[in-house]
């Protein structure tokens, strides 16, 4: 069985997915920051995060592999 992860990307906006774990603020603008952590930065046009503290980033299929081990 193949996997197709642009269906899952497109299913899975990254601000939703790392909204579970962190709380994001930012409004409507482009850039979310996490409360807890202000170094994680969301762009929510390119679905992608940078975690400038670890040096991580990626997007929302990265972020399930580095956080939640998938």
């Amino acid at each position: 069985m193949r996997i197709d992860l642009d269906r899952i990307k497109e299913a899975s906006r990254i601000e939703d997915v790392i909204g579970e774990t962190h709380s994001l603020k930012g409004g409507v603008t482009r850039y979310l920051k996490s409360i807890e952590h202000d170094s994680l930065v969301v762009d929510t046009q390119r679905q992608y995060f940078v975690w400038n503290s670890k040096g991580t980033s990626g997007d929302v299929i990265n972020w399930l592999e580095s956080e939640r081990g998938m």
